[in-house]
């Protein structure tokens, strides 16, 4: 997304990374805006489901620790932890 030099003035101002920018941008509410705009808000219930995504990767991740794949030629041979 292109930045005018007033968005990137506001952006450092308030201390708002790229990052977060880009959550709000995925995830967030779209609404019409004055002047055909458009406006993207990250309101509780989107918050909720990212944060119910997150806990799900993190359990998978936890899941995941110290499981070991066994690879030769493109084939898996066994999987263990």
């Amino acid at each position: 997304m292109w930045k005018t030099r007033h968005a990137v003035k506001r952006q450092r101002q308030r201390g708002i990374s790229d990052f977060i920018m880009k959550l709000i941008e995925c995830y967030g509410k779209y609404e019409v805006a004055p002047g055909g705009a458009m406006r993207i808000t990250l309101g509780n219930r989107e918050y909720q489901m990212i944060a119910g995504e997150i806990k799900w990767h993190l359990q998978q991740l936890d899941k995941a620790r110290r499981g070991t794949l066994v690879v030769k030629d493109d084939r898996l041979i066994t999987v263990y932890k």
